[in-house]
């Protein structure tokens, strides 16, 4: 299923021809790729450790859903008590505000790291997101990107009705830290990873008993598993097919 990209205004189609969202799969982080990927996870001949590279959780976690990445550089420093931003790509384009914020008394006793006089800070999105009828979108930091600087709040939106969307984040630096530098977020550098979800499927609980059955069908899977040297891809093929 797609997710739509659509500039608001017609001169912002040269941004998403210059910075295109792409799948996540294709602005994989610099430490994965530097790890070693063991397609047979045996290590006792080898002596090596399995890399983080290799955990299934994190390989889905990082591939799945689509990255935007940022459509300019982005400037952020200390004057005095003012907090200064600066978007260069502003300078191309006339009449639109490229940052604002969420004032302080929206924010109160939320455990974030933002400017008193300001409040947080927010990303105005120069792109609408159209969802599939049913679903939503989920933005959220890019995973496992580890950036320094900022982190960009996680949110839910019903993007099949609702097209508009503003990324507010909070520092992850000590704000005194830029007093008299400047943060920069680096254009073409991912910013946020979307991710489809479904609106009508709710989470519930149960908490259960111990059960032998369940116990035995862990142990199945175990087996299956281990007989594939621990290769995720080919036990989620035997799995389906037992």
């Amino acid at each position: 299923m797609n997710i739509n990209i659509f500039p608001i205004k017609e001169e912002f189609e040269s941004l998403l021809e210059l910075y295109p969202p792409q799948l996540a799969n294709k602005f994989l982080p610099e430490w994965y790729k530097k790890q070693d990927f063991a397609k047979y996870l045996d290590t006792r001949n080898t002596g090596k450790s399995i890399q983080a590279r290799n955990c299934p959780a994190i390989q889905d976690i990082m591939t799945d859903g689509v990255i935007i990445p940022a459509w300019s550089d982005f400037y952020m420093y200390l004057n005095g008590d003012d907090i200064v931003w600066e978007v260069p790509v502003s300078k191309a384009f006339e009449n639109y505000q490229w940052m604002g914020n969420q004032g302080a008394d929206q924010i109160k006793d939320m455990p974030f790291k933002y400017h008193t006089n300001f409040g947080m800070l927010k990303i105005n999105c120069p792109y609408y997101f159209q969802a599939p009828d049913g679903y939503g979108i989920e933005f959220s930091d890019p995973a496992y990107h580890l950036r320094r600087d900022i982190k960009i709040l996680s949110g839910r939106v019903e993007s099949d009705i609702w097209h508009e969307t503003n990324f507010p984040f909070e520092f992850q630096v000590d704000l005194e830290r830029l007093e008299g530098k400047k943060l920069m977020i680096k254009a073409g550098d991912p910013l946020i990873m979307l991710r489809l979800y479904k609106k009508d499927l709710r989470t519930n609980v149960s908490i259960e008993k111990y059960t032998e059955d369940f116990n035995l069908k862990q142990k199945k899977n175990s087996v299956i598993h281990n007989a594939s040297s621990n290769e995720w891809i080919k036990y989620k093929r035997r799995k389906n097919e037992s």
